[in-house]
């Protein structure tokens, strides 16, 4: 019987650990909380290479999945469309119709519900430009411009999907989305990182940030093929598909 790659490393960091106990029960006063590590890597490592298994194959139904191949296929588009209009030069100019635009489906190809708000976000467009500025402004930490923007709510509406929804639009290289279905589908993936109690916001996206920078780099796909294996995933797991 042939194994596959997870076999094989599974089997693997079985064989050290039990080559480790062994060294472990040879000597005096050995560590089982190192044991103890050792298993908790390996778990982890075989979760991680699970997830990557099922966003690839996620990837490889694309053509199959008209829905899933369209949003990948509106990339280039959008992003033509709403880079310049998530630009800092362009944000003092910003209009309340540039901006509702982006929170349709119909526009941004992508996020659906981004319009529930919409009345709040644009009654007052001088705080959105001034809150968006902040945001977009990669001279400061990216830590310190989310919380500060999102986590406080300095603007009604502006959550943290939104927020990293225009970050990837402004800065399509560098930032991913944290929204409902991303996190639940990193959650379902078993890779959904623990945070230490106490973390602001900020933090929390940009380790989330990190996550999602790896899994691209991983999968060699940009941030926006990311979000939309991330739909992928729970369409599956709604169609009863393994």
């Amino acid at each position: 019987m042939l194994l596959n790659i997870t076999d094989i490393l599974s089997w693997a960091y079985e064989y050290l650990i039990r080559k480790f106990a062994e060294g472990q029960g040879q000597r005096r006063g050995g560590s089982a909380a190192s044991l103890l590590l050792l298993k908790g890597e390996n778990e982890m490592n075989q979760k991680w290479m699970r997830a990557i298994s099922q966003l690839k194959d996620t990837l490889s139904r694309t053509q199959k999945d008209l829905e899933l191949k369209a949003i990948i296929e509106a990339r280039d588009e959008v992003l033509a469309r709403y880079q310049p209009v998530f630009s800092l030069e362009h944000l003092p100019h910003l209009t309340q119709e540039e901006f509702s635009s982006f929170l349709y489906f119909e526009n941004n190809k992508h996020w659906t519900g981004l319009h529930r708000h919409a009345g709040k976000l644009t009654a007052d467009m001088d705080a959105l430009r001034h809150a968006l500025a902040i945001l977009l402004d990669e001279n400061r930490p990216l830590t310190e411009r989310f919380t500060e923007v999102v986590g406080a709510s300095v603007v009604k509406g502006l959550g943290k999907g939104l927020a990293s929804a225009i970050l990837l639009a402004a800065y399509p290289e560098r930032y991913g989305v944290w929204n409902n279905t991303s996190e639940a589908a990193l959650k379902q993936l078993e890779i959904w990182p623990e945070f230490d109690r106490g973390l602001t916001l900020g933090e929390r996206y940009a380790a989330i940030n990190d996550l999602l920078k790896r899994l691209s780099d991983e999968l060699e796909v940009d941030f926006w093929t990311l979000d939309s294996l991330f739909w992928g995933i729970l369409k599956k797991k709604e169609n009863g598909e393994t």
